[in-house]
């Protein structure tokens, strides 16, 4: 049975379950389409070979994912990939037709399921379209967003739950997906909710929330049922960005500095997510959209240690932060 979502602002018909991602709602009906399917083999095409283009390992070097360019008979199916997550699932990607089709190793649960695809296929596909969709959690103020860039395990969610907490709506905790218009920049939440380990849910929560597992191979629990005000899907207008410290050279020092644009620029290229990092055109658009980003709003490297005895001051601190930075620009 086919259902309607939302992801990322773009509407996308899904016959897997995907609870995580709204349901559609109106004002959306006419935005761009994607579909997630349930493989059935690629229909009038005849597939002859595959050539990998990159690896993604995990720090002890597993490997993660990879993904390889899927050569095709006919001309008309070229340009499509195999994104495979090693003994769990294969995603065939067309991003020309916003396609994805998935063909799941045995008894893969339903949760990683789900996870694979809203948290790695997806973003994955859209980037490869050419829009900039970079690894961050993005929480709300009454005057704009603002954006925290980081990688996995250094603290976006948390932070987002923290700023949730005290009244600074989280938006969402992994994708944002960013466009520059007429000088302003407009922050896309992928989806609302957060994912967090059990000792940060305890810590951002005062009363205990509905919870669902991410992955069978991860500790991290979806916090389910966050209150979300549907226009909060929309784009939002973003004030700043944040860098995150890397939590291994984290130290008692709490600051907030300026960055360059051009090294504001290289941190959202850096966090951002990539198809084919081999492919120069998508390579050229991300980079020319990640400049206009930063042309157009401050950046900042936001440097605290990852203790919880901290977080009052860290949340005060990051509220006036912006605070300031609107009151600068208006």
């Amino acid at each position: 049975m086919t259902n309607h979502r939302m992801f990322a602002g773009h509407v996308l018909s899904c016959s897997i379950p995907l609870p995580a991602l709204p349901i559609l709602w109106p004002a959306l009906e006419e935005a761009s389409s994607l579909c997630v399917r349930e493989s059935t083999g690629i229909v009038g095409s005849k597939q002859l070979g595959l050539t990998w283009r990159h690896e993604w390992r995990e720090e002890n070097g597993d490997l993660s994912l990879q993904v390889g360019l899927i050569d095709f008979e006919t001309a008309a199916a070229s340009g499509c990939y195999l994104l495979r997550a090693p003994e769990q699932c294969d995603f065939h990607l067309d991003p020309t037709a916003g396609t994805i089709a998935v063909d799941a190793c045995g008894e893969l649960a339903a949760s990683t399921l789900e996870h694979l695809l809203i948290d790695q296929a997806l973003p994955r596909l859209l980037a490869h379209q050419g829009h900039l969709m970079v690894h961050a959690s993005l929480a709300h103020t009454t005057n704009g967003a603002a954006l925290f860039l980081g990688q996995s395990g250094w603290g976006k969610s948390t932070l987002a739950g923290l700023l949730h907490r005290r009244g600074i709506t989280a938006l969402c905790d992994d994708c944002v997906l960013l466009e520059a218009h007429q000088g302003q920049v407009w922050a896309t939440p992928a989806y609302p909710g957060l994912r967090l380990y059990e000792d940060s849910i305890e810590e951002v929560f005062a009363t205990p929330q509905s919870l669902a597992p991410v992955a069978d191979y991860s500790r991290k629990q979806r916090v389910i049922g966050l209150p979300l005000p549907t226009e909060l899907l929309a784009p939002q207008r973003l004030v700043a960005v944040y860098l995150l410290s890397d939590p291994r050279l984290a130290n008692e020092v709490m600051s907030i500095e300026p960055l360059t644009s051009a090294a504001a620029c290289m941190a959202l290229i850096e966090h951002s997510f990539k198809l084919d990092p081999t492919a120069r055109p998508q390579t050229v658009e991300h980079l020319r959209k990640a400049g206009s980003v930063t042309k157009a709003i401050p950046a900042f490297a936001l440097r605290y240690p990852h203790d919880f005895a901290h977080q009052d001051r860290l949340i005060c601190m990051v509220r006036e932060h912006i605070d300031r930075i609107v009151k600068f620009s208006a």
